[in-house]
């Protein structure tokens, strides 16, 4: 009869409407992860010690001035960090400028500035935190940052 049919076909509006926005948003790309946010901070730095364990080194790496440093990647391929809040005496705003690109199917960041580059391999992304790892001099390295 007419009163099922309608029935049936609310229920099958709703459900199909439940399946819809149940639906995961659409992943995004290494890349549009790395440009979105206009800061990324060092929030941690670390070194592995002899036993193989990461020990943090934040605060004896870094001074306060350069932790509050702000690093935007651009879609062009190219990154400016500046001399963002408390300035480090003797620095130049921008603090940093060169380009970066990824490799590896995503895995390697890689950055070049002045001729030089530094290559570290991209542990972790998320929207809101990149980790990275680099071997330097045979310093094992680990640095998150956050935006």
């Amino acid at each position: 009869n007419m009163k099922n049919k309608i029935k049936f076909l609310l229920f099958l509006f709703i459900a199909t409407g439940l399946m819809t926005s149940c639906k995961k948003d659409e992943e995004k790309t290494v890349t549009e992860k790395i440009t979105g946010p206009s800061c990324w901070k060092i929030a941690k730095y670390e070194e592995k010690d002899d036993s193989g364990n990461y020990k943090d080194y934040t605060n004896d790496t870094y001074d306060a001035c350069e932790l509050d440093d702000c690093t935007k990647f651009n879609s062009n391929g190219s990154y400016i960090t500046n001399d963002n809040g408390e300035k480090c005496e003797g620095t130049t705003d921008p603090v940093e400028e060169g380009t970066w690109t990824l490799s590896n199917s995503d895995k390697t960041l890689t950055l070049l500035s002045g001729g030089f580059g530094f290559a570290t391999n991209i542990e972790s992304i998320t929207e809101n935190q990149l980790v990275v790892t680099a071997t330097i001099f045979e310093t094992e390295l680990r640095i998150t940052y956050k935006n």
